[in-house]
């Protein structure tokens, strides 16, 4: 059966109605059975085994930044060409923001500047780019600095399920990957978000997080919760 996929609106498969009864009277409305398969179904189409769900994907960049570390007074190179959910986050946790260059081209984050920022600034905590549109970004060069200069890289992949590069998922480039199904993404589930992980460790940290994601969240009331470059 072909359908027709809108752009601006969430998209509803017909017959859904009956799942999801199903679901809103099994007893599980959190995370329940079809969560799980859910989460499953992501880690095979991927191909990556570290996937944990979780209820957005803000929740997801909210892991990210935590298990990379990053703490007040951080800097973080990032992109300005995204939702404001990508770079919001780490206000919040105290980081100082450094603005990289986008690739007129791509609309992607330009690794030519990420290095000339980290080589200038020197103490880069972390990289966090985006897959703008669902255009992957440069993914080679980027990893390269990112090995180069031991920053790990943080992808906001929210728009580019899906997106391949060069033959391997988006999900399994980088150190974590965050993606959303919020009401307008790829595929939706109403809300929510997952978090690709590169290892083991990681992974059993962010299972653990995933319900502890506000933990910082108190530092939204300070007079100045953050800085930009």
């Amino acid at each position: 059966m072909k359908y027709k996929i809108p752009i601006l609106r969430p998209f509803m498969p017909k017959g859904i109605i009956n799942k999801l009864r199903k679901v809103l009277y099994s007893g599980w409305i959190g995370e329940g059975p079809v969560v799980k398969q859910f989460e499953q179904a992501l880690k095979d189409y991927l191909g990556n085994r570290y996937i944990v769900s979780v209820n957005s994907g803000t929740s997801a960049l909210w892991i990210a930044y935590h298990l990379a570390g990053i703490k007040k007074g951080d800097v973080v190179i990032t992109t300005p060409l995204t939702c404001s959910a990508t770079n919001i986050p780490l206000l919040h946790l105290g980081a100082k923001i450094v603005w990289a260059d986008i690739d007129i081209n791509t609309g992607n984050i330009d690794p030519l500047d990420v290095e000339n920022k980290v080589k200038k600034i020197k103490k880069v905590k972390a990289i966090v780019i985006v897959d703008y549109g669902g255009m992957p970004c440069d993914m080679d060069r980027l990893i390269f600095i990112s090995k180069k200069y031991k920053i790990p890289i943080i992808e906001d992949a929210a728009q580019a399920l899906g997106a391949e590069y060069k033959g391997i998922k988006i999900g399994n480039h980088n150190d974590y990957v965050c993606f959303s199904f919020q009401a307008v993404k790829t595929i939706t589930t109403v809300d929510g978000g997952a978090l690709c992980l590169k290892n083991r460790k990681d992974y059993e940290r962010a299972k653990n997080l995933g319900g502890l994601v506000l933990i910082e969240i108190k530092n939204i009331r300070r007079k100045n919760p953050g800085n930009t470059i």
